[in-house]
């Protein structure tokens, strides 16, 4: 499956700073987290994009000061689609490569030889990022988040010519290479 298809939104925004959707992915501050609650996000995310169990990433949610809102990557090797690896945690996406190094190898250097020689990984991996409401209610704690992506599903029913629907999905894609 192509990581062109998802069933959630894109929103560049959020890797653009100084936008409010920025400011919002990357506070950072005491939070309650309950892992459970963010369990089928992922298991949907992970079944839409085809990431086996084996080569997942997950970073424990816990309570206290970090991340605000749970952020998630995916990489894919363009010469063999099925080596497909999916890191999440409350941690910047550059530490999610960290784990996904670390834990499957997947014939990746370390994130310091890849930021030296961006264009080289970007020959071999297709990277995907985003981000997961921590609360699972379509990003109702995200007032900036929910607004774009309020915004994004009117105008998606507008050009299907469909009833707009209020559900926003629980998670959305920010940047790709």
């Amino acid at each position: 499956m192509s990581l062109e298809k998802h069933k959630t939104f894109e929103m560049p925004e959020a890797t653009r700073p100084q936008t409010p959707e920025f400011e919002e992915v990357h506070a950072v501050g005491y939070i309650e987290m309950d892992e459970e609650r963010v369990k089928p996000t992922r298991e949907a995310i992970c079944s839409e994009f085809n990431i086996p169990k084996d080569d997942q990433s997950i970073r424990p949610a816990t309570s206290g000061y970090q991340r605000k809102i749970r952020s998630f990557l995916i990489i894919k090797d363009k010469e063999n689609p099925k080596n497909i690896y999916y890191a999440e945690g409350n941690a910047p996406h550059a530490e999610l490569l960290d784990d996904i190094i670390n834990k499957a190898g997947a014939g990746l250097k370390s994130r310091r030889e890849i930021q030296e020689d961006v264009e080289e990984f970007d020959k071999f991996w297709e990277t995907k990022k985003g981000f997961i409401d921590p609360f699972t209610n379509g990003f109702k704690n995200y007032p900036e988040l929910r607004k774009k992506l309020e915004r994004l599903q009117k105008a998606k029913a507008e050009k299907e010519r469909k009833k707009y629907k209020e559900e926003i999905p629980n998670w959305f894609l920010s940047a790709e290479s």
